[in-house]
């Protein structure tokens, strides 16, 4: 077979796996944030047993870097992958050789990073992921295939030659303008930073879409208004006059419009939810006390929680009673509602020292009283006594509300205000 057959053949061999990869790079995402964001309705199907299991290896701290899923970086691999195989060939932007050589560095690099990711699995994580384990088996036939169709097993050969052309990629970019060489050069760069960009914005864009759908796709108010109608009263212990040991409310004590929030500041239904509710209560000024009380699905402090899930939930908790020390209590909330440091993307860190520097500077804290307090969790325990109330109350997830002593569920904007309107009887 002549070379030129070879990569003819070996071009169609990388846009199938370019494709393929993007393809399973993209589900992998929608998973990881349907399961990391709390908007998994139903079982997964790649969740087969404890061991085998994509959302055990979801709520892993390995699945994103630099905050940022990992899927993602599949999603601008595979695409570049496939966009620079569609370009190449006779007379076209990109050479077969080169695109071959591009094709074997890609593939051992992808290989190399799959056995780490893979070993993490393994021996740290102890779960592996089936759609991990797809995308391990692309980059191992992307390299096999450039390897053997290319360089006939030559992998050093293959290999200089890649190295040769990115550095030459690299080379033209940073040449002198009048080169049309570079002036092309300096195009595809910057079509991969358009490209990994987009990459990362997938991931942000899909949890705006899924949280837009689970919203939409709560049923009507109307059904919510008659499910907490016919709900039971129950009781539960508020302890408003209890200092900075107790709940915090706002409000008018005794008002006709009761309501108890239960939430964690990770969950976007519950950043949704609590904007929401302060719409309506505009509304309603002195006939609603609120009282907020904090279930952060965080292993950290709430035993209920096996394995890791919201990273920062607990510490978020932990500021917020923090700040209630200084009398802050529902600015402390509006605003880890708003950092977007907790919407699940772009941080990955200390999360008690940015909620202490940025929270000090932002709600004009003192820093050393609101360090104290995160350090010395004397707090945890009024957490603690709130995930166990809500436990009690049978509470699956968040944003959860007990309006007048009666779980009211899918708290949208307009069953609220029906809800509201009936207790104070108005149409």
């Amino acid at each position: 077979m002549t070379e030129e057959r070879r990569l003819k053949r070996l071009r169609w061999c990388v846009l199938v796996m370019g494709l393929a990869g993007f393809v399973i790079s993209f589900e992998a995402l929608r998973q990881h944030i349907l399961h990391v964001h709390g908007l998994a309705v139903g079982g997964s199907f790649c969740d087969i047993s404890d061991y085998v299991s994509c959302n055990a290896v979801n709520a892993s701290e390995w699945s994103t870097f630099l905050g940022v899923p990992i899927a993602s970086y599949g999603i601008f691999f595979y695409l570049a992958l496939f966009g620079i195989t569609l370009v190449s060939g006779p007379g076209k932007a990109v050479s077969g050789r080169t695109m071959a050589s591009l094709a074997l560095l890609g593939g051992v690099v992808s290989v190399l990073l799959s056995l780490v990711l893979f070993s993490l699995s393994l021996f740290v994580i102890r779960a592996l992921c089936i759609l991990c384990i797809a995308l391990y088996c692309v980059n191992v036939l992307l390299l096999i295939s450039a390897w053997l169709m290319a360089f006939k097993g030559s992998l050093t050969a293959g290999l200089l030659e890649g190295t040769r052309a990115l550095f030459a990629f690299v080379g033209a970019a940073l040449g002198s303008a009048d080169r049309p060489v570079v002036t092309g050069a300096r195009l595809s760069l910057a079509s991969l930073a358009l490209l990994a960009a987009c990459s990362w914005a997938v991931g942000p864009l899909m949890l705006r879409l899924f949280t837009a759908r689970v919203e939409v796709g709560l049923g009507s108010s109307q059904d919510s208004l008659s499910s907490w109608k016919n709900a039971p009263v129950v009781s539960m212990p508020i302890e408003s006059g209890g200092g900075v040991f107790g709940d915090y409310a706002k409000g008018v004590p005794g008002a006709p419009i009761q309501i108890v929030e239960f939430a964690d500041f990770e969950c976007p239904g519950c950043r949704q939810a609590y904007s929401g509710l302060n719409e309506v209560l505009k509304k309603y000024e002195g006939k609603y006390q609120l009282v907020f009380r904090n279930y952060p699905l965080d292993h950290r402090c709430n035993p209920v929680i096996t394995k890791e899930f919201h990273q920062y939930a607990c510490a978020a908790a932990l500021f917020s009673r923090c700040v209630g020390e200084q009398g802050k209590f529902w600015e402390g909330l509006d605003w880890l509602f708003s950092l977007p440091e907790l919407e699940g993307f772009g941080f990955s860190g200390d999360i008690k020292g940015l909620l202490v520097t940025k929270g000090t500077q932002s709600l004009e804290l003192d820093p050393e009283a609101l360090t104290e307090c995160m350090n010395s969790d004397r707090q945890i325990k009024k957490i603690q006594e709130d995930i166990s109330v809500a436990d009690s109350l049978g509470l699956e997830s968040t944003p959860a509300f007990w309006i007048n002593g009666k779980r009211f569920p899918r708290a949208t904007v307009e069953g609220l205000e029906m809800a509201f309107a009936s207790i104070l009887g108005v149409k």
